[in-house]
């Protein structure tokens, strides 16, 4: 049989010969339950035979996707309303808009479909002219992309904005991300990949008027518990010490409420500061005392120095 089938000569091969044909040219590992179909003989029944199917052109007798599905006239009204891909959308709206629509056709029937789906996908990429995305076979990532085109789609979906998702598929996402922890692995991955990562002034400026005014509900126990174990022995480093000190200093607050005094109030009342926090507490502000002192000093010698001179 010709080697050369993926064009307009391909449509008159029986599903037999296809078969056939694939098992001369492919490697000698297809599935027994795949020659089983081609000879007429049948598995188990409880097994159902998936379709490895292929979308023409009907302009060109060319083919432009193979899928594999257990009904394949169904999943074509599905690709007609969701393509799986910007280039199918593009191939079929170009198709209704002069009233055409691809061509069906069943290449060959298998039990394990994986092997014969990988194979027509890859022969027909040959041709150059097939949409598939990934290359069959179950697999989730689509390896002929090169490095190049990898970098145009990255670049294309940065800072891309996208409309905010509806309550109800908010609710969906939150339902489906509950109970999953990442592996410790991809933590290790996250945070190398956050370390020394910076937001932008206007990042942060964004992110302070989204959060100005808005209260935080009630948190749980369990959550309290949680932020206590992760900070607890955790030291700030002398420059977040800083930071933290020039952005407070010269700050005034206003008096607080009668409401949020009583707040306090009933927060602190039963506490017992430990031995441990009265000592740093003390060290603490005999420290601030001393600093005091010593600019006051500083500034009491410049007046002398200045009236001497």
């Amino acid at each position: 049989m010709e080697t050369q089938i993926y064009g307009q000569e391909n449509q008159g091969i029986l599903l037999e010969d296809r078969i056939e044909w694939r098992q001369e040219v492919a490697p000698k590992n297809h599935t027994r339950a795949t020659r089983k179909n081609a000879s007429g003989g049948g598995g188990s029944k409880a097994e159902k035979e998936v379709s490895i199917y292929s979308l023409t052109d009907p302009r060109t007798g060319l083919v432009r996707y193979i899928g594999k599905s257990n009904n394949p006239k169904k999943r074509l009204g599905y690709h007609l309303r969701i393509p799986p891909s910007c280039g199918m959308r593009r191939w079929i709206d170009e198709l209704r808009s002069m009233e055409l629509e691809p061509v069906l056709e069943v290449i060959e029937r298998a039990l394990e479909w994986e092997e014969p789906e990988r194979f027509w996908i890859a022969y027909y990429r040959m041709g150059g002219n097939l949409l598939n995305v990934r290359n069959g076979g179950g697999g989730s990532s689509p390896e002929h992309f090169t490095e190049e085109i990898r970098a145009k789609i990255s670049a294309s979906n940065r800072c891309k904005k996208h409309k905010p998702a509806s309550l109800e598929a908010r609710a969906k996402m939150s339902e489906a991300q509950r109970g999953r922890k990442h592996s410790p692995e991809t933590k290790a991955k996250i945070s190398a990949a956050l370390i020394g990562k910076k937001h932008t002034p206007e990042h942060c400026a964004n992110s302070g008027a989204a959060l100005r005014g808005k209260k935080i509900g009630p948190r749980s126990p369990v959550y309290i518990a949680k932020l206590i174990a992760f900070h607890t022995g955790r030291k700030r480093s002398q420059e977040t010490c800083a930071r933290i000190s020039a952005a407070k200093k010269g700050k005034k607050h206003g008096p607080l409420s009668t409401e949020h005094r009583a707040k306090i109030s009933a927060r602190l009342k039963g506490r017992v500061t430990s031995q441990e926090a009265r000592t740093k507490n003390s060290e603490s502000q005999l420290r601030r005392h001393v600093a005091i002192r010593a600019e006051k000093n500083a500034a009491v010698e410049m007046q002398v120095a200045e009236r001497l001179i």
